[in-house]
């Protein structure tokens, strides 16, 4: 089983490497709070994934820092970004590819339909609609496309401990996702959720995939 601690590979990548405060991100609507930020560069780096989908780059924030993860680990890899909503994609694909240029990847729309989806995926980063129709594709289909023992990001996550509630949220996913858990069918195991470390306006988990 993967154990880290959090906070020396973010002294180590995020605050190191100069990946610095992006709230606000460029101007553009984020809901992605520094501290998750910092977590899911460094967990990139220090993991070092060759598979990588994202399900929901909205403005691009988290897209920028995934993919600048990837090429400072160098070698071959293979990254696919996706974005229901067209305004939030045509922001994103602008300033992915305004930054990066010749290593900008093409950002995909509506995953639930898409054919490119690619299988033995590393990191999988989940931030959607968070209802319970795009939920049960994800667990029906999408996370299945990981391999075992790879990392898999949910962001807006309101359970802490023991999957016990806060007084955040009321989202169709986080039900579902714990309805799973109950019934001994969640194919996820706890890493580490950031509303553990008791702010309620960090909201991201980090789980390690594992078939049932």
């Amino acid at each position: 089983m993967i154990r880290w601690d959090i906070d020396a590979l973010v002294l180590k990548y995020a605050r190191t490497e100069g990946l610095g405060s992006n709230e606000g991100w460029l101007n553009h609507s984020t809901q992605f709070d520094d501290r998750s930020a910092e977590i899911n560069y460094s967990l990139v780096r220090e993991y070092k994934p060759k598979v990588v989908v994202e399900f929901g780059t909205r403005t691009g924030r988290c897209t920028h820092d995934i993919l600048k993860a990837l090429l400072i680990n160098g070698g071959k890899f293979l990254y696919k970004p996706y974005e229901l909503e067209d305004d939030l994609r045509n922001t994103a694909q602008s300033e992915i590819n305004r930054i990066f240029k010749e290593n900008a990847p093409a950002i995909g729309g509506d995953i639930t339909k898409a054919s490119d989806i690619p299988d033995g995926i590393d990191y999988l980063f989940i931030d959607n609609y968070h209802d319970l129709q795009t939920t049960k594709w994800v667990f029906d289909t999408l996370i299945h496309k990981c391999k075992p023992g790879a990392l898999v990001q949910i962001h807006d996550w309101s359970l802490k401990g023991d999957f016990d509630r806060t007084d955040w949220g009321n989202l169709e996913e986080t039900d579902y996702v714990l309805q799973l858990h109950q019934a001994g069918k969640l194919p996820l195991e706890k890493l580490y959720w950031t509303i553990d470390e008791g702010d309620l306006n960090t909201q991201s988990s980090w789980w390690i995939y594992k078939p049932i």
